[in-house]
């Protein structure tokens, strides 16, 4: 009954029946790889906003890093005569990226927990939460860093040279 009606509403209008709007309206076949899709990434991305507290943007920056990591990493062994490519050493890249990931979910969970009911323990857990955050971006920034250093060859890279800069600058020998 309701298909009837919706196709002498569409008919009206000079299409042939409902599926023949629905092909026009939303391009067929395309459509429907570009909402399977569009709903993938909206639904991971709420789940990703919702679990770890974490922005889109910053996502891609972590990804980023992660496969400048690896990449990086790659080269390296790479660079390095005789040495072959281990799976082993992908899964420890993997299981480091996982257990961050949990350590994040973990302290976001807390903080997320007394949002509304402890000031002190919420405060606390975003703390450890940005803190987390944090270490992990120079964790692996320094990695790929010091990956950079040993594929061209030259102690001396950005972090490094900050590094002793402020050092320096703290009196810290």
């Amino acid at each position: 009954m309701r298909s009837k009606v919706l196709n002498y509403i569409v008919e009206t209008f000079g299409f042939t029946d409902w599926a023949d709007y629905a092909n026009s309206a939303f391009h067929g076949k395309q459509m429907g790889l570009f909402l399977s899709g569009s709903l993938m990434v909206s639904t991971l991305n709420a789940a990703i906003r919702d679990y770890l507290g974490l922005k889109p943007v910053l996502v891609c920056a972590i990804i980023l890093l992660l496969v400048l990591e690896l990449a990086t990493g790659l080269m390296t062994i790479k660079r390095k005569e005789g040495e072959k490519f281990e799976s082993k050493k992908f899964s420890r890249f993997s299981l480091k990226a996982f257990m961050w990931s949990a350590w994040i979910f973990i302290a976001y969970s807390f903080r997320d927990q007394f949002i509304d009911t402890n000031l002190a323990a919420f405060e606390l857990f975003d703390w450890i939460h940005t803190g987390l955050l944090v270490y992990m971006f120079l964790e692996y920034l320094i990695s790929v860093d010091e990956n950079v250093a040993k594929i061209t060859g030259k102690p001396n890279t950005f972090l490094t040279i900050v590094i002793t800069k402020l050092k320096s600058f703290l009196n810290i020998k």
